[in-house]
């Protein structure tokens, strides 16, 4: 069961009492400007719009069906509202992106994506990216189920909401990237997604390549050919994973403690991610200098769920029966132990 809890701080724990229930979990698509936001159904590929009503109630408004378009499953954040009459839902099942209008909830037409798919493995996409010349995502590869191999070579996809065409442009450089980050001068990164890591680190060099970044300079519609990140040079070889946008040109990084490691050779997906191995780092991207270590933090499992919400960084900890999670700001002055909720928070939303 999942629960949507509506609060005014992130400091302390919120009022339950008027949660509203999803069955199945659901999942919960929004976006600053937009003034709605939506419920994705846990058990139905439906849509339901909500706003709030002035003391706080959830006020649910029309329904939407993708059942027609084919979907079967509601992926989390893969809603993106290029304008408040305008949203997409990329379907990952079926590589297309769903136009759709999130007042009427009106299916506006579907576009492919069939160019970003690439043989013998599942397809993805980066968090998506608005900037004033359209949506990009990069496309990002893995083996499913076993994870132990990605490919090289990475994909920027532009769609154009004017127009709904879809542009692709392959680079020979880094691979299957999932975090993204753009700074105050409106320069995107995109970083290698822990697929990549976890290959690499557990079945060899061979089946991954060095944790890397990409850069889309600000005005520009493809990869900056004069500029690529290394990550692992600025950790000193060790493995890495981006997790959250640190503000501005930083990105925290959970990277692995090979002294403190103890990992078999091979080793598969979840035994890299559950290694209590894993601590912080804060990187620039865009200095010379090593990624910053903070022990704050004891050694941790990998896999740690980044959430950015009005510019500040989150993560989140909790019991080993996941009965409570703490929310935890990451800030380059230090961690701060936010508010405290039952179960596990999967994503936060600010809706007015």
């Amino acid at each position: 069961m999942g629960y949507l809890t509506l609060t005014d701080s992130l400091d302390e724990a919120p009022d339950y009492t008027a949660s509203l229930e999803i069955p199945g979990g659901g999942v919960l698509y929004g976006a600053p400007g937009i003034g709605t936001f939506m419920i994705g159904s846990g058990e139905r590929p439906v849509v339901t719009r909500y706003e709030l009503g002035d003391d706080g109630e959830f006020m649910p408004g029309l329904e939407l069906s993708f059942a027609n378009e084919g979907v079967l499953y509601l992926y989390a954040g893969s809603v993106v509202f290029p304008s408040p009459t305008k949203a997409y839902y990329i379907d990952l099942d079926q590589l297309q992106a769903i136009a759709f209008d999130p007042i009427e909830m009106e299916i506006l037409g579907a576009v492919s994506l069939e160019g970003a798919a690439r043989e013998g493995y599942f397809t993805s996409f980066s968090y998506p990216v608005m900037r004033a010349n359209g949506i990009y995502l990069a496309a990002e590869w893995y083996s499913d189920p076993n994870a132990d191999r990605v490919p090289p070579g990475s994909m920027l996809v532009h769609l154009d909401p004017d127009t709904d065409e879809v542009t692709y442009q392959s680079d020979p450089r880094c691979t299957s990237m999932l975090l993204t980050m753009t700074t105050d001068a409106g320069d995107t990164y995109f970083f290698s997604d822990m697929f990549n890591t976890f290959a690499r680190r557990g079945y060899g060099p061979e089946n991954g390549f060095n944790d890397c970044a990409l850069r889309l300079k600000a005005g520009e519609r493809s990869f900056d050919p004069d500029w690529e990140l290394d990550i692992n040079s600025r950790t000193g070889g060790a493995s890495s994973v981006a997790v959250a946008a640190g503000g501005d040109s930083k990105v925290w990084l959970q990277v692995l403690d090979e002294e403190a490691a103890d990992l078999p050779t091979p080793a598969d997906y979840g035994t890299v991610q559950s290694e209590n191995a894993w601590q912080w780092h804060l990187l620039d991207v865009e200095s010379d200098g090593p990624a910053v270590k903070n022990e704050e933090r004891p050694l941790s499992s990998s896999g740690a769920i980044g959430m950015n919400v009005d510019g500040r960084a989150f993560t989140t900890f909790g019991d080993a029966a996941s009965t409570e999670t703490t929310l935890l700001e990451l800030t380059p002055d230090g961690f701060v132990e936010r508010a405290q909720y039952p179960g596990i928070v999967d994503e936060i939303v600010r809706v007015r």
